[in-house]
């Protein structure tokens, strides 16, 4: 039997095994790339529910309609502004406690709260809203 003949099978054997393990290391960081992309994404969503929750109360606070609450009011503002793809549910404590907006449904639900200050009787309260999709 020819020695060069055996030497050249192990580099061929050798060569195979370290494929395969490359290969099962760049499968294994693809499958892992997907898993961290799918996480972030609904980490965006959520992300993204809050802001829309914020800004609203934001324009709702600037317009002067978290100081001065009327059901009525923040209810037409929140309609009139608030994407339709949105459903949401305000709190307003302070003085006085006031509810308004849809019912909070069974489902992922963003949440966050926002002090407003009402300047007229130098009092404070606090908003608290509830954000979901449709």
């Amino acid at each position: 039997m020819n020695l060069s003949k055996i030497i050249n099978k192990d580099k061929k054997a050798q060569i195979f095994s370290i494929d395969a393990t490359i290969g099962a290391f760049l499968v294994a960081i693809i499958i892992l790339a997907f898993f961290i992309n799918i996480s972030k994404k609904s980490e965006s969503e959520s992300l993204q529910l809050s802001k829309v929750g914020y800004d609203m109360l934001a324009i709702l606070d600037y317009g002067g309609l978290l100081a001065n609450p009327d059901e009525t009011a923040i209810l037409t503002k929140i309609n009139e502004t608030l994407p339709n793809q949105y459903e949401m549910r305000i709190r307003l404590e302070g003085d006085y406690e006031l509810e308004a907006g849809s019912p909070v449904l069974q489902r992922f639900v963003a949440s966050g709260k926002r002090v407003f200050v009402n300047a007229s009787e130098n009092d404070y309260g606090i908003a608290t809203f509830w954000i979901w999709l449709k």
